[in-house]
Order: structure tokens, then C-alpha cells, then sequence
């Protein structure tokens, strides 16, 4: 049941994505993107990156192996209970722009570098 969920998402990701291009064909907000989620997979958990920690944490990713050019203003992190992989949305002036899959300890560590207080 867990990888169908996480099948679907990934499958989400995949129709916005629809070539090499990483710039969709239509544009989804962030906003719509986590509205679609939450209706659709309850028990995830999607994070938004703080504004003002998001160069922080794309540079961050950028250095990860292998090192990518990922460029953004704001950020979603997608996470299903129990499941070994977390995707990450990226999206430039307000429309969705690219997005990856992480290990969900690789995840953790690289949100600890952006620690935000409370």
C-alpha cells in the first residue's frame, strides 16, 4: 500500500515534469501542489521550506552527490510514513520547476544544516 502511495506521488511529479525540461507545461503553484497533496495523500506530511532558509537549503542540496544547479525561491519536502524516500519540489516565481527524491536520512541531515528556530 506504501509504495502505491508513494507511486502515485512520485507519478504526480512525473505529469507536472513531462520532459527533460524541467519547466512544466502548465504552471503549479506551491500552494497548489500542497492543496492536491493533502487531499489526495492525508498522511503525508508536506514541509515548506522557510523563505528566508530556502537559498540556504538549495545550496545545501546542490553540493549533495551528485552535485546538481538546482535553483529556487521556494521549496516543498514531501514525506510518507515509513516510506525510505522523501521528494523535494522546487519552484521558481511561483510555478513548479523541478523536483527530486532524497533517502529520508540524507533529508534529515540536510534540514538539520537549516535549523529553524521557533
Amino acid at each position: 500500500m506504501l509504495q502505491l502511495m508513494l507511486a502515485a506521488l512520485l507519478a504526480l511529479f512525473a505529469m507536472q515534469v513531462a520532459s527533460p525540461n524541467p519547466i512544466p507545461v502548465q504552471c503549479v503553484s506551491a500552494e497548489t501542489l500542497q492543496a492536491r497533496l493533502s487531499a489526495d495523500l492525508p498522511q503525508a506530511r508536506v514541509l515548506a521550506v522557510p523563505e528566508n532558509r530556502v537559498a540556504e537549503f538549495v545550496a545545501a542540496f546542490n553540493e549533495l552527490p551528485p552535485r546538481t544547479d538546482a535553483k529556487a525561491d521556494a521549496v516543498l519536502i514531501v514525506v510518507l510514513p515509513d516510506a525510505p524516500q522523501a521528494v523535494v519540489a522546487f519552484f521558481r516565481e511561483g510555478c513548479l520547476v523541478g523536483r527530486a527524491s532524497l533517502p529520508a536520512p540524507l533529508l534529515e541531515g540536510l534540514m538539520r544544516t537549516i535549523v529553524v528556530e521557533a
